[in-house]
């Protein structure tokens, strides 16, 4: 089963939603909105872990935010799952499959963990890692002052790399994904650049209608 959705179209002043399975992504994403390249254009951005944040957990609150902002004509543009290949997590081939009916559900995932992606800022590798310890004992290599759960302007300066590095790994699936593998079945997969450039076209959407200049 690949994973593939369309593109989702940025409406101007609708909200997005990212939906995070642990407290590092939490604090990436809602940092980024106060780097110098962000900072002030995704007002309509909220990321947060919610108190149940399995990936099944998190479809679910994804499904009834998107009911109750429809309800209140508060529409979300988009929602976003960010979880991992967690061999915890129970249900990720039924989350995979279930998105698909939501249009304005998407998932950005990494395997084996999101520290995979924090790697994909320094180093292109689609190394099969046994565990999240063993990609942070290289991240710590890098990284002298890395720790999960804190705080990344350091990372903002490579944002470009990282999300180069991303739809390099992705390509460096895609003939897995053609012979039949699932997407949460490759041992090193990261999909994150898609979140990333959904969040500069929303940056530059902010720019395009004016809204800088009216703020």
């Amino acid at each position: 089963m690949r994973y593939r959705k369309g593109r989702i179209t940025i409406q101007p002043g609708k909200r997005v939603l990212i939906l995070c399975e642990g407290e590092t992504e939490e604090n990436y994403f809602e940092g980024l909105k106060t780097y110098d390249n962000f900072r002030g254009t995704l007002h309509g951005l909220k990321a947060e872990k919610p108190s149940r944040h399995t990936p099944k957990q998190l479809l679910e609150i994804a499904k009834q935010r998107i009911k109750d902002a429809d309800r209140e004509g508060n529409s979300y543009s988009s929602v976003w799952l960010v979880f991992d290949g967690d061999r915890n997590h129970i249900g990720i081939p039924e989350v995979f499959n279930e998105v698909r009916s939501y249009p304005k559900i998407r998932i950005a995932y990494t395997a084996p963990c999101f520290e995979y992606f924090v790697l994909l800022h320094f180093r292109r590798t689609t190394r099969s890692f046994q565990d999240c310890d063993e990609v942070g004992r290289i991240l710590r290599d890098i990284w002298f002052d890395y720790e999960k759960a804190s705080t990344y302007e350091y990372l903002y300066e490579q944002l470009e790399t990282a999300i180069a590095n991303s739809e390099w790994c992705c390509h460096q699936a895609q003939s897995d994904l053609d012979c039949g593998r699932n997407t949460y079945e490759i041992t090193a997969y990261c999909n994150m650049h898609e979140l990333l450039k959904y969040l500069k076209a929303m940056r530059d959407e902010y720019y395009n209608t004016g809204q800088a200049s009216n703020s």
